[in-house]
Parts: C-alpha cells; structure tokens; sequence
C-alpha cells in the first residue's frame, strides 16, 4: 500500500481549498465587469429624459455585492496563502496536476477510498468555515474536479445529498444540520486533523507518521482525532486501546461524524466484497463498531453516565447506525 503522511494530506486539502477560492474570485470579477457602470437607457430618449442619474439598481446592487465579496475573498486567499508559506505545505495549482498527485497517492487503492477522501475534503473543508463568506462556485466547483478525477457526472454534488440523509439517519436531526453541526467541531487551522484523519487515520498535532493505506483501515484508525489521540498502526491491541480513549471522550456530533464517515468507508468497500483484502477490511471496521458499542453498553449498565447524557445519546446514534448498516449489508 501507498505511504500517507500529514504533509501531503494538507498538499491536497490547502490545494483544494485555494482552487476554490480563485474559481469563486473569477466569478466574482465576472459578475462585476458585467454589471459595472452600466445606465439604463442610456441610449434611449425616454430614459434620456428622465435624467441621467436614473441608474440601473439592479445592475448596481450586484455589482456592489460581488465587489465586497471578492474584497473579502481575496483577503481570506491572502490569511490561507501566508498560513501555508509559513507552514511549508506545498500548494498545487494546476487541476490537472492535483489530479495526477492525488491518483498517485491512491495508485493501490483497494476500493475506491480516493472518492471518499477526496468527497469528504470537499465537502468538509469548505476554504469559508468560520468566516461570513458565501461560495459561490461550489457545484461548478465540485464538478471540475470530479471532471478531471474521471469520476461520473454531479459525484461531488450526489454525495453530499446522500451523506446529508445519512446524517439525519445516524443523528437523527435535520439533513440541513450537518454541515451547521460540522462548524462545532472543525475549523480552518483544524480541517485537516479532523476532516480528512478520520477516513484515513492520521496523527496528533505536532508529530507526522506515515502509514500504509491498508493500515490505516485495517488497524481500525478511522475514529477521528477530535481528542487528540494518538493514530498509528502497527499495533493493533495498543490502537484498539487508543481508540476506545478516543471514542470514551468524543462528544455526541463528534460520534455522528465518525459512524457517518465509517458508514462511507464500509459502502467504498462493499462494491468490492469478495476480494480477501476487501473482506478482511470489512471485518476489522465492524469489529471496532461491536467494541465500542459494547463499551457503551458497559458503561450504561454500570451507570456511569457522564454529562448531559452523551453516552445515552451516543448509543441511540449507534442504535440509528446499526439499523442502517444491517440494511446495506443484507442481514
């Protein structure tokens, strides 16, 4: 399997990130220069003689709203531009460029984890967390990537609408809710710890460690860094034990987004079951969700409950979760 580490994680999601910034700033200065300076009229005698002051306000209110958002953006661009220098995270361009870069990383992918890596960065790491600025090219967005990935039509924009239904399975709030929940949990200097390590497992802040793709997935490292554990595969009774910490912590939106994205990497690798690697991966990911929930169970029945109910809460998400996962794999 492919070597994964930090630095080309933050490669493909900063890469990401100010692509879509430029193709919303493009929009922008478009949308301006079309409706800059434009007078109703004003080569009409009617118009002519209402005064020349009679100007197009429709033109006007548009021109003003894309120039404050390209004023905005081309700050932020500027704040995400400096974050990366000073960090030394190597920034491509080119889409066709990032595309190869990205295929290379995923060139023994066993099932297709390229689309969920590359889907929940999209969809996860908006450039604009945090902040007041709308996308504006977001489906045209998403679609040129999918386009230069080879992936079919509207992936990007598909599965977004399916992992908004799913949260609402697992959660059982509002689809709308995600994307609003994922705000509580994630920001611009945390997108990639938690975002993109609970697909692929990665590392805790301050210490890069490489590890296999097969490992990752198979040691069961796709819980999610939200507090602060320790990724590494190698030893899998010493990662079960980290991950149980992990889990033990996580509040409920946190175990929300790790059975969500545990539920897309079990879809990924059912397409392919069949294939002893496939099956194995399988195994070990529903493995990890028995102990966990058993750890629930445990701690429930002693009734060691801790604040606001989480763990009740955690486990009627598992309950949600379970109903779902028993459909998809036919039992």
């Amino acid at each position: 399997m492919n070597n994964f580490n930090l630095h080309e994680v933050q490669t493909v999601t900063y890469s990401f990130n100010i692509l879509r910034i430029k193709n919303d700033l493009a929009f922008h200065q478009k949308e301006m220069e079309r409706t800059k300076a434009q007078t109703i009229g004003e080569k009409d005698a009617f118009f002519q003689k209402l005064g020349k002051d009679f100007s197009n306000t429709i033109n006007k209110t548009t021109y003003e709203i894309n120039e404050k958002e390209f004023t905005l953006k081309s700050e932020h661009l500027a704040k995400i531009e400096k974050f990366t220098a000073e960090n030394n995270i190597e920034v491509i361009s080119d889409l066709t460029e990032l595309s190869e870069y990205i295929n290379d990383l995923f060139k023994d992918d066993i099932a297709d984890i390229r689309a969920v890596f590359v889907a929940f960065n999209l969809i996860f790491t908006s450039p604009y967390y945090g902040t007041d600025i709308q996308e504006s090219m977001k489906k045209e967005t998403f679609n040129e990537i999918g386009d230069a990935l080879k992936l079919p039509k509207n992936f990007f924009v598909d599965y977004e609408k399916d992992l908004l239904k799913k949260y609402h399975l697992i959660s059982g709030k509002n689809p709308s809710d995600l994307l609003a929940d994922a705000l509580l949990v994630g920001s611009l200097a945390g997108i990639v710890a938690f975002f993109i390590s609970p697909v692929l497992g990665v590392l805790t802040a301050g210490a890069v460690t490489t590890l296999t793709l097969g490992g990752m997935i198979s040691a069961g490292v796709i819980v999610g860094v939200l507090s602060g554990s320790v990724r590494y595969a190698g030893n899998i009774s010493q990662n079960r034990s980290e991950i149980r910490k992990a889990f033990k912590n996580m509040n409920a939106e946190e175990t929300d987004f790790m059975l969500l994205q545990k539920l897309a990497v079990i879809e990924a690798l059912l397409k392919y079951q069949g294939e002893k690697e496939v099956d194995e991966t399988l195994q070990a990911l529903i493995d990890e969700l028995i102990n966990l929930k058993s750890d629930l169970d445990l701690a429930l029945y002693g009734f060691r409950e801790n604040k606001d109910n989480i763990n009740a809460r955690k486990k009627e998400s598992f309950h949600r979760f379970d109903k779902y996962l028993l459909k998809i794999l036919k039992i």
